[in-house]
């Protein structure tokens, strides 16, 4: 009879939700007791999942409550609010219904023995109805950082060593040293572009001419336009400079049309051209220079002198070989 009667007294406390074996996990869970409505075969169980070592404050704490009972029960969402939570605060929620569990991520705001207060869950049943667990306070420790009568502040630590990763810029690096290699082959080449003789109207490029025939048509041309009839002295003097210039270029090889008519004057000298073809080319291309910039008034028959005068020169100037060819191709192209 008294054993009769201690078998009814478990099977009591078992039905009260007493005697539940805590689940086993490796995160060291702290158990609350199980509770659930009245009369209902569902059990609320909650259990806190901390990390080892001490909790302080801001430490992430989950705590996962299950449905238990009920093989077809589902919790419902759940989001408790800050004052249901008194000193701890909800950074997250999550409702799993395939393990039948809600994780509520919460963090402590204080320090000493705290509680989590009881939860209200809701939940459905196999049956469809709608029920509601609350679960038992879980008690917890939280310790301050602070270590015990040290109250000074820390010296601010120094600031961390973080070397930067070469690795992520060598696409950069290589681009721009190719960019300025690039830059810097075209500025040879426009260089280069920039010393060649200007291509005069009726010099063939591709041709091997005598500089001393090429002058003379260049002329016989010039007069040919009629400027002189016209009156046109500026165009006349600009082109007549012009020819001097060439001429300069393919006889001596000065880069004369770049140059200055005192920096032809200094050209001629390191050319070792003759002292009198020198004084005549410099005299003729400082007076075109005068009517080209200073608008100086000339007439058709000084003009004419000019180019007499040049013809004259260009016989001195002539290559003792007859006919000696000189390249225009590399100064022209």
């Amino acid at each position: 009879m008294r054993h009769a009667r201690l078998l009814l007294l478990l099977l009591a406390m078992v039905s009260n939700g007493f005697l539940v074996a805590p689940a086993a996990t490796p995160a060291q869970p702290v158990e609350a007791p199980v509770g659930g409505t009245p009369g209902s075969p569902v059990h609320v169980r909650a259990e806190l999942l901390r990390p080892s070592g001490a909790i302080t404050i801001g430490d992430p704490l989950d705590l996962v409550i299950r449905i238990e009972g009920d093989p077809g029960a589902q919790p419902g969402p759940l989001h408790p609010s800050d004052e249901e939570l008194g000193s701890f605060k909800l950074l997250g929620s999550h409702t799993d219904e395939k393990t039948r569990t809600i994780r509520l991520r919460l963090t402590p705001l204080a320090v000493g023995s705290l509680s989590i207060p009881p939860i209200e869950v809701p939940f459905r049943t196999s049956s469809g109805k709608e029920e509601r667990g609350r679960t038992e306070t879980v008690p917890i420790e939280v310790v301050s950082v602070v270590e015990e009568g040290k109250t000074e502040l820390a010296d601010i630590k120094p600031p961390a060593e973080i070397r930067p990763d070469w690795r992520a810029l060598l696409p950069w690096i290589g681009g721009g040293a190719a960019l300025l290699a690039a830059a810097a082959a075209a500025f040879v080449y426009w260089r280069g572009r920039a010393r060649r003789p200007s291509i005069l109207p009726g010099l063939d490029p591709l041709a091997r001419v005598d500089p001393h025939r090429w002058a003379r048509e260049a002329l016989d041309r010039l007069l040919g336009k009629g400027y002189l009839e016209q009156g046109s002295m500026k165009p006349f003097c600009v082109e007549l400079s012009d020819v001097v210039r060439q001429y300069l270029e393919y006889r001596y090889w000065i880069p004369a049309p770049e140059r200055t008519t005192g920096e032809i004057a200094a050209e001629m000298a390191r050319a070792l051209v003759p002292e009198e073809v020198r004084v005549e080319l410099l005299a003729l291309l400082e007076r075109c220079d005068e009517v080209k910039f200073a608008e100086r008034s000339v007439q058709a028959s000084e003009c004419r002198r000019w180019v007499e005068s040049l013809t004259v020169l260009l016989e001195k100037t002539r290559p003792r070989r007859e006919g000696a060819a000189v390249p225009l191709t590399a100064a022209a192209s």
